[in-house]
This record gives C-alpha cells, sequence and structure tokens, in this order.
C-alpha cells in the first residue's frame, strides 16, 4: 500500500476537527494521544513508511500555515494529489477514493464549506505537527538500527 498517508491524515483530522481539544488530566491531550497512535498503528506495520508520513505531514502544513485560504475541497485535493493511485491495486484505488470522499464529506457537514476559520487551521496544523513528529521519531529509530 503506497501512498494512503494522506488519506490517513485526512481520517485523522476529521477525528481531531471534532473532538474536545481540553486535556482530561496530566499526560497527554485524549486527541494528541489518538492521532499519535493512529499514526503507530499505521507506521507499526510497514516500519519504512514512517519516512513517508513525516514527509508528507510537512507538505501539507503549508496549506494551512495561516497565510493561505484553505477549504475542505482544497485539503481533498492535497489529499488526492499525494496519494499515487497509479502505484495501488485497483482495491486499494478505490478505498482510497471512497476514503477521502467520505472524510470530506463528513468534515463538510461537521465544519462546513468554505475557507477553514483560523482556529481549524491551528487545529490542522497541530495534527500535521504530531503525525510528522511520529514518522520522524520512528524513521530514526530505524535509522540507528
Amino acid at each position: 500500500m503506497r501512498k494512503l498517508i494522506a488519506a490517513a491524515m485526512v481520517v485523522m483530522l476529521a477525528g481531531f476537527l471534532n473532538a474536545c481539544s481540553t486535556s482530561s488530566g496530566p499526560g497527554l491531550d485524549p486527541v494528541e494521544l489518538a492521532v499519535k497512535v493512529g499514526t503507530m498503528r499505521y507506521i507499526e506495520k510497514h516500519p519504512r513508511r514512517a519516512q513517508r508520513v513525516a514527509d508528507a505531514a510537512r507538505k501539507l502544513k503549508p496549506l494551512v500555515a495561516g497565510d493561505l485560504e484553505v477549504s475542505i475541497a482544497d485539503l481533498r485535493e492535497a489529499a488526492y494529489k499525494h496519494i499515487e493511485f497509479n502505484q495501488l491495486p485497483p482495491s486499494e484505488q478505490f478505498l482510497a477514493e471512497e476514503l477521502v470522499a467520505m472524510i470530506a464529506q463528513v468534515l463538510t457537514e461537521r465544519i462546513g464549506e468554505g475557507i477553514l476559520s483560523p482556529d481549524s487551521q491551528v487545529k490542522v496544523r497541530r495534527l500535521l505537527d504530531w503525525a510528522a513528529r511520529m514518522g520522524s521519531t520512528v524513521a530514526a529509530e530505524i535509522g540507528s538500527i
């Protein structure tokens, strides 16, 4: 499975934008924990995905840097650009297309069409930072083995 990373990030984004952003006590914020665990679960089956996760998160981050107006449609297009459909078997192509479309629909229903608010962009940037950090950490560990 190649480059379903962007779709996985959109999945995490859907949960992140709809979750409570307050901490439930000491330790990690529940949303941060969910993103990090989800990222690790994706990476652990194929550790070589780690650097690709980190790179994809860094490539998507400029979209939500605050100086651009970005919408759910823009994020959907960016996810599609990061998925190498020609490298996937037909069943995975279908899954990736449906997953991205479904997540975009859910996000549109939850936060509306149009431009993401500055607060939503901050949340997306935070999510991408967490995913990039997890990917980089695992990539560094693999490199030291």
